[in-house]
């Protein structure tokens, strides 16, 4: 069979897929108090990403073999991140009132957070570990099991005195009176009995009647003058007067209450007030991921400490071996600390050069460190498919990426085909046009360039009208020197929260932040997350 080929053909290309090569992503994170850009490279090439069965191990290590008793950046960086999603989500999607009817014995099972510290009434006297595993744990399950609790987050750390505290973000609404009931009952508890040393100490105290206790009221000035002192004001004895006046009333009314129930419920509970903060989150976070006080190396014993204003790092003026006045810089670096100076070198060949030297040196804090876990979280609030995450969005975005089409070419052929047979039974043939379908893939690359303009729009408009080229290289710099060594990682500080420039300026942008955090409150709350969290 003979065929001839037409010149005319119809063709139709369908995408099958589309196999990026390369992307690289300009990312922005909508933190509440801030948004943080960054750059993001995708390759064909790129492995995925595997479990680092080392990191895991260490997190079964002692604490004398493993950690070194303080939260590392990351762990607070972590901790920070759940906080502020889960709080934004809870915060854009309830009422955020008290659940709570009168007459009502408990509050109503609704989404409330409650913020508590709990502290010792008494010197501590057993191990962190002992006092987490048989007072704390006890306390957060009976807070799960009667009060609803579903998600949560904990922090211990100590205090100055040497003692283990705790700071406990809980999503349901607790009564203070009821939570420090609870909260005493489990510190008086077999074998450690918190309360009642408690109760033995302020029976000896006040003996013979009230007296003015002068150790509380140094701990109260020097608060005082701390908070004065942040905020550019000095207390003068006027004002000091009428504090140590506030601080006596306040002792006896402590003193009366505690004579009437007999020195069995110690203020040892602190629930924080929430309903007129503004910024909710920075609030929180702020106790949640304190970090450690360092106490500054002793170079000289005629050394000058201050605090860099714009990295927050110790800087140590002090006098070298030579008499030479020389500036040192406390530096962290992946959990070591370094004191680094320049040294200016003259060469007779280079010239003049600059020249870092740095010295590592074994840090001391204030507090001591913890012993065991330092913090924790429902597993729903850290479950890879339920735990919180931040609104995110690609401002640009360049691909190259090489496209599969199934291609579809119908031509008209000419075919000769037996028609019929002569009276000696030799065939007959003629000339007939078909349609022939011809279907095969083509590979062709493809790049091309996206932008979220409402995105992009709202950050030059923070950056013209709210915010400073200096703030953000401030901020951008404490983000530590690897982040801000890439141009397009950027920090913008924001001085009001997040969702109130949101609807000024950008009211279609503040429509998916919300759904964002609907779809995130929506994920932590539904029927199916709690069951497996369960």
């Amino acid at each position: 069979m003979k065929t001839t080929t037409s010149t005319t053909a119809k063709t139709s290309r369908e995408l099958l897929k589309s196999e990026p090569s390369l992307q690289f992503m300009r990312m922005a994170k909508f933190k509440p108090h801030a948004i943080v850009t960054y750059g993001k490279f995708v390759s064909s090439t790129t492995r995925p990403t595997q479990t680092n069965t080392n990191s895991l191990a260490n997190l079964e290590k002692a604490n004398e073999n493993g950690y070194n008793g303080y939260m590392s950046d990351a762990t607070r960086r972590n901790v920070k991140g759940i906080l502020e999603n889960l709080l934004t989500a809870i915060e854009l999607n309830t009422t955020m009132a008290f659940p709570f009817v009168k007459g009502q014995e408990k509050p109503l099972n609704q989404v409330y957070p409650t913020f508590v510290t709990l502290t010792l009434p008494a010197k501590q006297m057993h191990c962190d570990n002992d006092i987490k595993r048989d007072i704390f744990t006890p306390f957060m399950q009976e807070m799960i099991r009667n009060w609803s609790v579903k998600c949560y987050v904990w922090v211990a750390e100590t205090q100055q005195n040497g003692n283990l505290h705790f700071h406990v973000l809980m999503d349901r609404g607790i009564p203070a009176v009821r939570l420090r009931q609870i909260w005493n009952k489990h510190l008086n508890s077999m074998p450690y009995e918190y309360v009642n040393c408690y109760r033995r100490i302020q029976k000896y105290i006040y003996e013979d009647g009230f007296v003015f206790r002068n150790e509380m009221w140094e701990k109260r000035l020097k608060k005082e003058k701390e908070r004065a002192k942040s905020e550019g004001k000095r207390l003068n004895p006027k004002a000091i007067k009428e504090l140590k006046n506030k601080e006596n009333q306040r002792q006896k009314e402590a003193h009366r209450k505690g004579v009437e129930n007999d020195w069995t419920d110690p203020n040892s509970t602190d629930i924080h007030s929430i309903q007129n903060i503004k910024k909710l989150t920075a609030y929180v976070c702020k106790y949640f991921t304190k970090a450690p006080v360092l106490v500054a190396p002793v170079v000289h014993k005629d050394q000058k400490v201050t605090r860099n204003k714009s990295t927050g790092r110790l800087t140590i003026e002090a006098p070298d071996t030579q008499g030479e006045l020389v500036k040192w810089e406390v530096i962290n670096e992946a959990g070591k600390y370094y004191l680094e100076t320049i040294r200016v070198q003259n060469d007779p060949v280079w010239g003049t050069s600059e020249i870092p030297e740095r010295v590592e040196f074994q840090p001391q804090f204030e507090n001591r460190k913890l012993h065991g876990r330092i913090w924790g979280a429902a597993e729903i609030l850290k479950a890879p498919g339920t735990k919180p995450c931040p609104y995110m969005i690609a401002l640009k975005t360049y691909t190259e990426a090489w496209n599969t089409y199934r291609v579809t070419s119908t031509r008209m052929q000419t075919f000769r085909v037996e028609v019929s047979q002569d009276l000696f039974g030799n065939p007959q043939y003629a000339y007939q046009d078909r349609e022939v379908e011809h279907v095969f893939q083509e590979m062709t690359e493809r790049k091309w360039f996206e932008e979220k303009k409402i995105a992009v729009k709202y950050l030059e408009i923070l950056e013209k009208q709210e915010v400073t080229e200096q703030e953000i290289k401030d901020a951008t710099a404490k983000a530590g020197p690897l982040f801000a060594s890439q141009d397009s990682n950027r920090v913008i500080p924001l001085r009001e929260t997040q969702k109130d420039y949101l609807q000024k300026y950008s009211p279609e942008l503040w429509e998916e932040y919300k759904a964002h955090y609907e779809t995130v409150f929506n994920t932590l709350y539904s029927p199916e997350s709690l069951q497996q969290a369960a």
